[in-house]
C-alpha cells in the first residue's frame, strides 16, 4: 500500500512541477515581452546565418508575422498550463483512506 501512496504522491509532484514550469514560462513571456519578442523575431528572419545559405527562402521578414507568432507561442503556454489544472483535482481525491 505504501508504494501505491508514494506513487501517487509522485504523480502529483511531477504535475506540480510541470504546472510551476509552465507558470514561470507564460509569467516571464508576457512581464519581458520585448526582449522575448526580439529573439523570437530574430530567429524567424534568420538574420545571423552565414552567407550564401541556401536557405534564406525561408526567412520571415514581416513584423505581423513575427507578433502572431510570438502571441501563438504565449497562447500554446498558456494551454498547456491550463490543461495541467484539473490534474490538482484529482490529486485531492487520491488520499488514501484513513479506514485501511
Amino acid at each position: 500500500m505504501r508504494h501505491v501512496v508514494a506513487l501517487r504522491v509522485s504523480k502529483a509532484v511531477l504535475v506540480f512541477a510541470i504546472a510551476l514550469f509552465y507558470t514561470i514560462l507564460v509569467l516571464n513571456n508576457i512581464t519581458d515581452y520585448g526582449s522575448n519578442y526580439e529573439f523570437v523575431r530574430h530567429v524567424l528572419m534568420m538574420d545571423s546565418t552565414f552567407p550564401g545559405n541556401h536557405g534564406m527562402w525561408r526567412a520571415v521578414n514581416s513584423p505581423l508575422v513575427h507578433t502572431v507568432f510570438y502571441i501563438g507561442i504565449i497562447a500554446w503556454e498558456s494551454w498547456k498550463l491550463t490543461e495541467r489544472l484539473p490534474a490538482f483535482e484529482s490529486c485531492r481525491k487520491c488520499r488514501p483512506d484513513s479506514r485501511s
